[in-house]
């Protein structure tokens, strides 16, 4: 196996996922009501049209795909 096919086997997981399905667990609640409590904490984090931190991300993405090759 390639270092490109390990790299797409990486475990991802979405980060508003991992605080509901924490949030659930800690209060012993479903995961809906986990998510009506965790949303608007998490829309708080969001950047919206911030172009810097865009380039960043990208950037950042783009050296660690280099970085495989």
């Amino acid at each position: 196996m390639n270092t490109a096919e390990e790299h797409y086997e990486e475990k991802f997981e979405f980060e508003l996922w991992k605080m509901i399905k924490e949030r659930a667990n800690e209060k012993d609640i479903s995961y809906l009501d986990a998510s009506k409590e965790v949303l608007p904490e998490y829309i708080k984090t969001i950047r919206y049209r911030d172009d810097e931190f865009e380039r960043t991300e990208i950037e950042k993405r783009q050296k660690e795909l280099d970085a495989l090759e």
